[in-house]
């Protein structure tokens, strides 16, 4: 009887002092307080790396179709590709390397 009171006594000491812990822990600091009443405001980032845009082109489009005319055209040959390997399936065309100029 005298071990299990022990050890219970030895539990509830555990628990409250966990329970000290925890409330030290999330008290918050007035120094944090103080600190973070001083900083500057950050700014909004427009891009991910630059933090100004660069000069625009006067045809903000142009890029774009160029490089959807390169996808188009990837997108036409991995097809051809696919056709021919289908018409007469073979080791040297399954590893074949493509045309296309979008290949890594």
């Amino acid at each position: 009887m005298d071990v299990i009171l022990i050890s219970f006594a030895i539990c509830i000491l555990g628990v409250m002092v966990t329970v000290l812990l925890f409330a030290v822990a999330m008290r918050p600091d007035e120094q944090e307080d103080e600190s973070t009443s001083r900083r500057e405001p950050q700014k909004p980032y427009g891009r991910f790396f630059l933090e100004e845009s660069p000069e625009s082109n006067s045809d903000p489009q142009a890029p774009n179709n160029a490089i959807l005319l390169d996808l188009e055209r990837h997108v036409r040959t991995e097809h051809e590709a696919a056709e021919a390997f289908l018409r007469g399936p073979s080791a040297d065309l399954l590893h074949a390397p493509s045309d296309s100029p979008l290949q890594h």
